[in-house]
């Protein structure tokens, strides 16, 4: 043992926290859990881990209950972080985005019209210059 409050070895930990080495280990592969440390296995980080767990109904063995369990938990947070505005959503975005560029696209297409029109001999000028102004907006 590495010291009284941690563990070297997951069958150390395993033992300390009541279960087998394999149960600790579907615990330990899951992403909120605590990390083994130079230390060791902090025990009583490890205590509060799995009693929150088992708390929240999850059993750590990694059955399809606690995998339902978790996606719903992760539903939620992302509705949250939406109703926080800590989220976009893709396809407003994308639509904005749209509006934005169809809005620069009608005026350099006006401008185009208007200065074609008032220099002809420089169309072709206007034109490239055009072109290029609507592929540095969509870049």
């Amino acid at each position: 043992m590495s010291g009284s409050n941690y563990a070297s070895t997951q069958d150390e930990i395993a033992g300390m926290l009541g279960m087998s080495r394999q149960q600790f280990g579907t615990y330990a592969k899951r992403p909120d859990a605590p990390r083994k440390t130079k230390s060791g296995y902090n025990v009583e980080q490890w205590r509060k881990y799995v009693k929150e767990t088992k708390k929240n109904g999850l059993t750590g063995d990694g059955s399809l209950r606690d995998e339902k369990l978790l996606r719903e938990i992760d539903k939620l947070d992302i509705q949250i972080e939406e109703m926080r505005g800590e989220l976009v959503n893709r396809k407003e975005e994308e639509a904005r985005f749209m509006a934005r560029w169809m809005k620069a696209r009608k005026a350099v297409e006006d401008w185009r019209a208007h200065e074609t029109a008032k220099h002809p001999e420089q169309a072709d000028i206007i034109n490239q210059l055009a072109d290029r102004l609507c592929e540095m907006v969509h870049d």
